[in-house]
């Protein structure tokens, strides 16, 4: 299902979605799952994330056509690269949203054979982006696309269950879903993937205040709450559906 989008509805939503952790929460060294993203109107993508974030790669890794993967970055993070991402996002008027569940949370799941964390977390992930996305100006479409990678056969299972409803008249709103490879250079994916990553190692800290990945997490979405949310899930309850 991989396919090239250059131009986007003006109306439409774009949200580019990246992963982290480990979903079944078994990972000691990791045990948390994470989706982040960010979003905006068709038109804007130009200028509200990509062009922007050429100007971040140029500073950290002095090229505009250099990646930027925070698994290859994060021992090499330092505080020239944080004020270049704090800038980057206190001035940027996209929607980022994080969604993240940790190995803290109470699952009572009946008699399913494993706790939904991916399920959840997109259904939750893609609700939160609709919320930030009200306004004014209805939403007519909404394009969703992922980074290709081990976790993509899961989360493709998961498309046909998600829609999205507008919250000013409760109108439907179509979902298309798309991937890229990781060598397609899309820079909004790498603001997902720094979103995801700031969002996970915030909460393996805890939310501690004193932890490294505060002021990051700050500045995605603490700053400007009207176009940033994080969540966190701490308790999930499976109960049986009243038909009556």
């Amino acid at each position: 299902m991989n396919f090239e989008k250059f131009h986007y509805g003006s109306r439409e939503v774009v949200v580019f979605v990246d992963e982290a952790g480990d979903r079944e929460l078994r990972d000691p060294g990791n045990p948390v799952f994470v989706l982040g993203g960010c979003a905006c109107w068709g038109r804007d993508i130009e200028h509200s994330i990509r062009q922007p974030w050429l100007d971040v790669r140029a500073a950290i890794t002095g090229s505009r056509e250099k990646p930027i993967h925070m698994r290859e970055l994060s021992r090499r993070f330092g505080r020239r690269h944080v004020a270049t991402m704090q800038k980057f996002f206190l001035n940027g008027d996209f929607r980022r949203v994080g969604f993240g569940v940790t190995d803290r949370t109470v699952f009572d799941v009946g008699g399913f054979p494993k706790a939904p964390v991916l399920e959840i977390a997109l259904e939750q992930f893609l609700a939160s982006i609709a919320e930030l996305m009200s306004s004014d100006e209805p939403a007519e479409a909404i394009s969703v696309v992922f980074e290709d990678g081990p976790l993509l056969p899961l989360i493709r299972k998961q498309w046909p269950n998600r829609a999205l409803t507008r919250q000013q008249d409760g109108v439907g709103i179509p979902i298309s879903w798309a991937t890229l490879d990781k060598d397609a250079g899309e820079p909004a994916l790498e603001v997902a993937d720094y979103i995801a990553h700031s969002l996970a190692g915030y909460l393996r800290a805890e939310r501690s205040r004193d932890s490294k990945f505060a002021e990051r997490h700050d500045a995605i979405f603490a700053a400007n709450p009207a176009i940033g949310k994080s969540l966190e899930l701490n308790e999930a309850r499976l109960v049986e559906a009243d038909n009556a």
